[in-house]
């Protein structure tokens, strides 16, 4: 039953990867068509650098799809690896990567101020950095007075409190005596 499910996976990862293929070609020869031949007297350097952007991003982005998505299948018709590509996690980041560049490709050719679109992507990688990884961090320790940062209200209910303890512990052994 498992092997039906992975056949049925890979058959999805394969149809997934072929559309995006042809929508990752078909936009980016349209960037090309329109902007080095239909716009060319607007062309820059910086659309020089902005072509190479989108190269670098849609090489990435699916290269990294089919190389998680592709699968193979051992002699026994069994599949050996491939991953889910409607899976949630950083699957879908590689999607939203190709949505925003075939949306670049698209958008840059009406105005240049679609260039600032691009900015969307570290913009969120440095959201998820901060919220996951840099704030966590800096609120476990603010002070650094005490173990795990406690300010001097905190440490003097924590000495009353280990004070009451060890008392109640000598009430408790001298009954035991």
């Amino acid at each position: 039953m498992a092997n039906q499910s992975a056949k049925k996976i890979l058959k999805q990862n394969e149809q997934m990867l072929k559309r995006a293929l042809a929508m990752t070609v078909g936009f980016f020869l349209l960037y090309l068509f329109g902007r080095f031949y239909w716009f060319y007297s607007t062309t820059s350097k910086g659309h020089w650098f902005g072509l190479f952007v989108l190269i670098l991003s849609n090489v990435v982005g699916f290269g990294a799809l089919y190389l998680s998505g592709r699968a193979t299948l051992s002699a026994e018709g069994e599949t050996v690896s491939g991953d889910d590509l409607n899976a949630k996690g950083l699957t879908e980041y590689w999607w939203d990567l190709l949505y925003v560049s075939w949306f670049t490709e698209v958008t840059t050719l009406i105005s240049d101020l679609f260039w600032l679109f691009y900015l969307v992507v570290p913009g969120f990688i440095i959201y998820q950095v901060w919220t996951n990884f840099v704030a966590p961090a800096l609120a476990t320790n603010t002070s650094g007075t005490g173990p795990q940062g406690e300010n001097a209200k905190q440490r003097k209910m924590r000495e009353k409190y280990e004070k009451k303890k060890s008392k109640m512990e000598q009430k408790l052994a001298a009954r035991k005596n």
